[in-house]
């Protein structure tokens, strides 16, 4: 056991995990941990963030929501934006962000994900979603439904987008494309498979689809249930 179990959201409580080579790197509500070398997880940075970033003692961003690990980089997004590590999460700068639909204007954000060309995708409440190229700040990206962003995938033709209002759209560095899926009730996430079908999971279980997302079916799954989460492997 790393940490000890906890029955409430305590500042252990892990939220996501990410891994880059030998890295890997778990983010709490309170506490970030990470591995060189996939051995035992060790808290980085400071015991508390500083003040610069965490104006509220819950994290680096206010209750962090999720953590990606970049090649040289440490990001984390939650709802006050976007933070990034350049030294290993030792230290956090906070990247800008245009202003949110959350409480006073926050970005509200709860997931990340790296495109293949490396830009750096945030996603989150209100059809909020950003993208960094490199430059000093993140840029809106217009198109979605308007409701929350739950889940960011990069493939080789984009970046999958999955919404609570049960659609899924493929964004790039040019446009966002609303892909032919309307699913029953929200969607969680989505992956792009070997052979290049599209899967898509939520609260009405799975749908692929084996034409770059023009239509989908229903996946038979062994259980009624609502999927939250999916991947795939190079073996198929």
């Amino acid at each position: 056991t790393i940490l000890a179990p906890t029955t409430n959201y305590g500042p252990t409580s892990p939220v996501a995990f990410a891994a880059s080579g030998t890295r890997i790197v778990m983010i709490g509500y309170r506490k970030l941990y990470g591995s060189k070398r996939g051995g035992r997880l060790a808290l980085l940075g400071p015991k508390r963030p500083p003040v610069r970033i965490a104006a509220h003692d819950t994290g680096l961003l206010q209750f962090d929501s999720d953590v990606l690990v970049d090649d040289d980089a440490i990001w984390v997004c939650g709802y006050r934006g976007v933070a990034r590590s350049r030294d290993g999460g030792a230290t956090f700068a906070v990247v800008p962000t245009p202003k949110g639909a959350g409480a006073g204007g926050l970005p509200a954000l709860t997931v990340l994900a790296r495109a293949d060309d490396g830009a750096i995708w945030a996603g989150g409440d209100h059809g909020t979603l950003f993208v960094h190229r490199g430059g000093a700040k993140f840029q809106r990206v217009r198109g979605l439904d308007g409701s929350a962003v739950q889940g960011l995938a990069a493939t080789p033709l984009g970046v999958l987008v999955a919404t609570a209002g049960g659609r899924l759209y493929l964004a790039s560095a040019s446009r966002v494309r609303e892909l032919g899926l309307a699913a029953t009730g929200p969607l969680h996430d989505a992956c792009l498979t070997p052979a290049g079908s599209i899967v898509a999971v939520g609260a009405s279980g799975a749908h692929r689809s084996s034409d770059r997302g023009a239509s989908f079916r229903k996946v038979k799954l062994p259980i009624k249930q609502h999927v939250y989460a999916i991947a795939a492997f190079a073996d198929g």
